[in-house]
């Protein structure tokens, strides 16, 4: 020390205070979870007490069902769940109130235990650090978003990590049957949250299987757990049976360019919070001598290399499953994947570092206080600063406007959230309208011509009428639409139909997915 100079030292000084904290935090990691646990609570808490928005209502109206027999009759008619979810929501809103931060609880909390799940799996593996970064590599993932909604996604991530962890239990030398009960109930819970589960748990039989080839022994035990809840697929019939009938809108129907944009969307986020971080611990490795070694390539035995593999490949599975159909293709119904690139960021790193707690703690550190900007303290800033260039206006209440017309919503997602939001006296003059050969030719979709139905199991206060019928009733009304919207077919058939349009003005309705709409005064024809 006494050669160095002062660069040298205040260098060795910095490396050996990362090399203690690293340490402190290997021997005890309870505290590094907690700052994690409180900035993920931070981050549902901005987020999920919002207004819920169309797809969550489903849940929502399901799960509130005035009787099992609405509560069945929605689930089989109405949404394409297994009922795991609505009755968990139901649940949460029984005992904490009916509240939408609430109605999400089956969200959240599930993700974070998934969380806590794969750092397990990871810990053991690698250690305390390593685990920390899996974590962070899932929720810099532009899949977090999944956190706060009350959907099924989080709790098909929460099951998955469940069998993964009691996956590599089994597989250990230390199995008990608790571990084999864990694949089983994880596996049946997966099932009864999502139709997509069986592509989530493909990756365990694919990596049993290359563990039987290797072995050259078959794993009684755990080819029974793996087996044992396929009977529960059984369900997915009547569910299915609801998806058959609906033609996806062509925007949305699956495509090798859609999964493609998956891995593009995940790979341009982790390139932006995860590489640089982990490239930072890498280089700090090989600075102090602990680079790649032969040994590291050892940390991943060919079964898992097959697990992480086909987890990555989800998107691919769920494109095959969709293509009979031309089904939508969603990048959250790929949530699962996330483990995939969780596992690969974190063993990759490890190999090229030795399993370097070092360079795990330098890579934690620059990787949380990037989720902290982007996922906390930036769009708290962002928000901040639009309210003060901004101020916040007062809701637009379309009540007074023109009260002696009836109120037609164009958009099929705006009216569940209005049916929702909106007061009594406003849904009373509230219409949605059906054509189906209209929506046909417009919009090469029959999605959203279903609310008859809906209406049937949801207290859906606005009126569903077929077009040709409200139009011969009411030769003047209000249409509230968003313009050049591929989803709404009603504004180009006035148009066709030789109606005349009055634009009234633009208002910022607040909804999710249209906030921002036109309201327009609409004369038909003589004769409609």
């Amino acid at each position: 020390m006494a050669g160095m100079n002062r660069v040298d030292r205040i260098t060795h000084a910095a490396l050996d205070a990362t090399e203690s904290l690293a340490d402190r935090v290997e021997r005890d990691p309870v505290p590094a979870l907690g700052i994690l646990a409180l900035t993920y609570a931070a981050v549902i808490l901005t987020r999920a007490g919002a207004s819920l928005w169309y797809d969550e209502l489903f849940t929502y109206y399901i799960a509130a069902a005035p009787s099992w027999h609405k509560f069945i009759g929605g689930l089989l008619h109405v949404d394409l769940y297994p009922p795991l979810l609505h009755l968990l929501t139901r649940g949460s809103v029984a005992l904490f109130g009916d509240a939408p931060l609430v109605v999400r609880i089956p969200s959240f909390l599930p993700f974070f235990i998934a969380s806590l799940c794969l750092y397990h799996v990871v810990r053991n593996k690698l250690g305390a650090l390593y685990g920390l970064l899996a974590i962070l590599v899932v929720w810099t993932s532009p899949l977090l978003v999944f956190a706060y909604e009350a959907r099924g996604y989080a709790l098909l991530l929460m099951f998955t990590a469940i069998v993964m962890t009691c996956w590599y239990a089994a597989i250990g030398e230390r199995r008990s049957t608790g571990a084999l009960i864990g694949i089983s109930l994880g596996m049946l819970g997966a099932f009864m949250s999502h139709c997509f589960a069986i592509a989530a748990m493909a990756p365990f039989f694919a990596a049993e299987f290359v563990r039987t080839f290797d072995r050259k022994k078959v794993d009684r035990g755990v080819w029974a757990a793996l087996l044992l809840p396929l009977p529960a697929l059984a369900l997915y019939v009547p569910l299915l049976r609801n998806y058959s009938h609906v033609i996806t809108f062509p925007e949305y129907a699956t495509s090798w360019t859609k999964v493609a944009d998956f891995y593009k969307v995940m790979l341009e986020d982790l390139g932006f919070a995860i590489v640089p971080a982990v490239i930072a611990g890498i280089l700090l490795a090989r600075s102090i001598g602990k680079g790649r070694t032969p040994a590291g390539a050892k940390l991943v035995p060919r079964h898992e290399k097959v697990l992480i593999g086909c987890l990555l490949l989800q998107p691919v599975f769920i494109h095959l499953l969709l293509l009979r159909s031309a089904g939508a293709f969603f990048p959250r119904y790929s949530i699962a994947a996330s483990f995939g690139f969780a596992l690969l960021v974190v063993y990759l790193a490890a190999v090229e570092t030795a399993a370097s707690r070092v360079a795990a703690g330098v890579a934690v550190l620059i990787a949380f206080c990037t989720f902290a900007y982007t996922a906390l303290i930036g769009p708290l800033y962002t928000a901040l600063a639009a309210v003060a260039q901004d101020p916040p206006r007062q809701a637009v209440s379309f009540t007074q406007i023109s009260p002696e017309l009836p109120f037609v919503v164009a958009s099929g997602l705006t009216l569940l959230e209005m049916n929702k939001r909106e007061n009594p006296l406003f849904l009373s003059r509230l219409y949605y309208l059906t054509d189906l050969d209209s929506s046909l030719h417009y919009l090469h979709s029959n999605d959203f011509q279903g609310y008859a139905v809906i209406a049937k199991w949801f207290p859906i206060q606005a009126r569903i009428t077929p077009y040709p019928d409200f139009v011969r009733q009411h030769p003047r009304f209000l249409v509230l639409a968003a313009l050049s919207d591929h989803l709404e077919w009603l504004i180009p058939k006035l148009m066709d139909s030789g109606a005349r349009l009055r634009f009234l003005g633009e208002f910022k309705t607040g909804y999710r997915y249209r906030g921002d709409q036109c309201l327009f005064e609409v004369r038909m024809p003589s004769g409609g």
